[in-house]
């Protein structure tokens, strides 16, 4: 089912609350961007909001849909460190950033967020993780290593991809730095011929500034995107929120402790519907939408629940206009290695917690990297539309079944 609603985590200043826990920061730092970082922040969210349209779209399950775009992002700004040409450029503007912006900017952009985000309060926790996983006496420039290093904190490690122990290595790492929210996002198999994977994690732990009494909890119906109702436990809270609503949509902002971080909760108007609505939401409509929020008395009934999903965002970025890196013939990443490499996945595994106390949220984005072969190319097969299915005898071809794959 999909929840008929969007919920945005943001960094927001509305509180000035107080608190313990989090991460044991004594002495909380504000977020200090310059001119030009506010513009790619924009940028940024205008690419958060491209990349929901662009999933929701394709997704035919009507399945619950959740991403990290700043995850996805930064895995893809530590590759952009070996990327020129073209290649660069497709993944700079896919990802948001104006045309003018140079690897130096987004470097420096990423490296702020990495200090100032995890060091904002002393309530919520939020822990970034960078990694790069590099297959062991492959030829790598030392410069690409060490930038990442420099910029994203990222820790390098040189690995045998044939050994099937690395993938138990690769997700111990994403399993530490998610407070074991996400265990797995690699199998062995997903290792073979693989020359490097990059990988960031995002952990999010978040505690309301006004928690919900778990006695007022309810069952009440929730009606799916197919218009079936199915039970839920709704959490119920009367208190002052910041508020807005149209004739289009209502959106709430829920705080966390010391106002740093909030949750934003945009419902359809009952004749309205979700998938229209957020095609037509870009950085400029979510800033106006934020900027017309006043406070106000709201009784808030929202479900709790828990949502995973796992996201192959390959097609979608290719999509988005970033084709040449997944192309083996055109992808340049001369900057990564003197071989030719290119991506052949980028996958992202998400966890959403919502309860009475807070939030609990993480991502884990990984990109593999391949070297093209004249003796054995590769090659994406996705078949994600109707395709003709043929099961044969080999030696002579005859042929025992045939089908067509319309719908699944």
């Amino acid at each position: 089912m999909i929840l008929l609603c969007t919920i945005v985590l943001c960094a927001c200043e509305r509180n000035n609350q107080t608190g313990t826990g989090g991460n044991g920061v004594k002495d909380p730092v504000a977020i200090h961007l310059s001119p030009v970082q506010e513009i790619m922040t924009e940028d940024c969210n205008d690419f958060s909001f491209e990349l929901l349209q662009k999933v929701y779209a394709d997704d035919q399950k009507n399945e619950n849909i959740i991403l990290s775009p700043l995850s996805a992002s930064m895995a893809l700004g530590m590759l952009m460190n070996g990327a020129d040409g073209n290649t660069l450029k497709q993944m700079s503007e896919t990802t948001g950033f104006d045309k003018d912006a140079t690897i130096e900017d987004i470097n420096l952009y990423f490296k702020t967020l990495l200090k100032a985000l995890p060091a904002l309060d002393q309530s919520n926790t939020v822990h970034i993780a960078n990694s790069i996983w590099a297959q062991e006496g492959y030829p790598f420039h030392d410069t690409f290593l060490q930038t990442n290093r420099e910029f994203f904190s990222a820790s390098i490690q040189n690995v045998d991809f044939d050994d099937t122990r690395t993938a138990d290595l690769i997700n111990r790492w994403a399993s530490d730095n998610t407070n074991q929210l996400i265990k797995k996002v690699i199998e062995p198999k997903d290792l073979t011929n693989l020359r490097m994977l990059l990988a960031n994690a995002l952990y999010f732990k978040g505690v309301w500034a006004v928690a919900f009494d778990k006695s007022q909890t309810e069952p009440y119906d929730f009606t799916t995107a197919s218009g079936k109702a199915v039970k839920a436990d709704f959490m119920n809270l009367t208190s002052d929120y910041a508020y807005y609503e149209d004739d289009d949509v209502r959106l709430v902002e829920l705080p966390y402790k010391e106002g740093k971080y909030c949750m934003d909760i945009l419902l359809p108007a009952k004749d309205k519907d979700l998938k229209k609505t957020v095609d037509k939401l870009d950085a400029a409509v979510w800033k106006e939408y934020i900027r017309k929020m006043k406070q106000a008395e709201v009784y808030l009934s929202i479900p709790k629940f828990s949502l995973s999903r796992e996201s192959d965002l390959s097609s979608v970025l290719e999509q988005m206009g970033m084709t040449d890196a997944f192309n083996p013939d055109m992808a340049d990443f001369s900057l990564l290695s003197g071989r030719p490499l290119f991506i052949g996945k980028v996958k992202q595994v998400c966890q959403l917690n919502v309860d009475e106390e807070g939030t609990e949220a993480a991502a884990v984005t990984t990109i593999g990297t391949y070297e093209k072969s004249s003796v054995n190319p590769f090659h994406r097969f996705v078949a994600d539309r109707p395709f003709l299915l043929v099961i044969r005898e080999k030696q002579y071809g005859t042929i025992l079944f045939t089908a067509v794959i319309d719908s699944l």
